[in-house]
């Protein structure tokens, strides 16, 4: 129960070590920016770190706490089950519904990735440039 305490700071720490943010001082309000595309904030940018023995670990690790947060969370809602049906219901459906608004955020924030991709206003390059 409590592996996301740790699987999730964990995460947090490895997008620090391997994305460096800019952000300039004309960034806008935090309502105006909720609403928008993360890719169509205006100010910001972001530049991949080289990755480090560390950040491919953590990455591994993460991916693998991930599977087992899933299989374990499901074990217990699968033990939970033994209350009452109507109950059973209302924390299944809200599952549902949590799961299809995650999905939905994820689509809209992807539909502004492509279409800021597609007019090339992203611009993602590595902090040190590769010697040829």
């Amino acid at each position: 129960m409590y592996m996301c305490l740790i699987l999730h700071p964990l995460a947090l720490f490895t997008f620090w070590s391997r994305v460096r943010i800019t952000r300039s001082p004309e960034r806008g309000t935090w309502a105006n920016n909720e609403i928008k595309h993360s890719a169509s904030h205006r100010g910001i940018s972001y530049a991949l770190k080289e990755d480090t023995y560390l950040s491919i670990f953590l990455d591994w690790v993460l991916s693998h706490g991930a599977i087992v947060q899933i299989i374990f969370g499901t074990l217990v809602l699968s033990a939970t089950t033994l209350i009452d049906t109507h109950d059973a219901f209302i924390i299944v459906g809200r599952f549902a519904a949590s799961a299809i608004l995650c999905r939905l955020i994820l689509m809209y924030e992807l539909y502004g990735l492509r279409a800021a991709v597609a007019a090339g206003t992203i611009h993602l390059a590595k902090e040190r440039p590769e010697v040829e």
